[in-house]
């Protein structure tokens, strides 16, 4: 399972942690504040059962290459979210703020961004 460990990206929803202690494998969608464990169902798939009790149980898969490293996490219901392959501190160009750099796997998941 720290296979599935990392950060990963959406551009709609922001930055996606997923981590592993303990044995235990957890996901938190920085962004929308959702954090919560994931509970093995099948394969590369796991159950969310959100804390919050308006969510609905999701299901979260992880879809891996032929290498075996993590290409996809697929939230249901929400989003696909993309690893995040390096992070670098800069400028925001839209307003001069301090921003967070992002380069993903994905060329259309390369982006700056500062939160304003």
């Amino acid at each position: 399972m720290e296979k599935y460990a990392g950060r990963y990206t959406n551009e709609m929803y922001g930055v996606a942690v997923v981590s592993f202690k303990n044995g235990e494998i957890s996901l938190n969608i920085v962004g929308l504040g959702w954090v919560e464990k994931l509970d093995y169902w099948q394969y590369d798939t796991f159950r969310a059962t959100w804390r919050a009790p308006e969510r609905e149980k999701s299901f979260v898969t992880f879809t891996l290459t032929p290498s075996g490293d993590v290409s996809t996490l697929r939230v249901d219901g929400l989003a696909d979210f993309v690893p995040v392959l390096k992070e670098d501190a800069g400028v925001c160009g839209g307003c001069g703020l301090m921003a967070m750099g992002i380069q993903s796997l994905h060329p259309s998941v390369s982006y700056w961004f500062c939160g304003t």
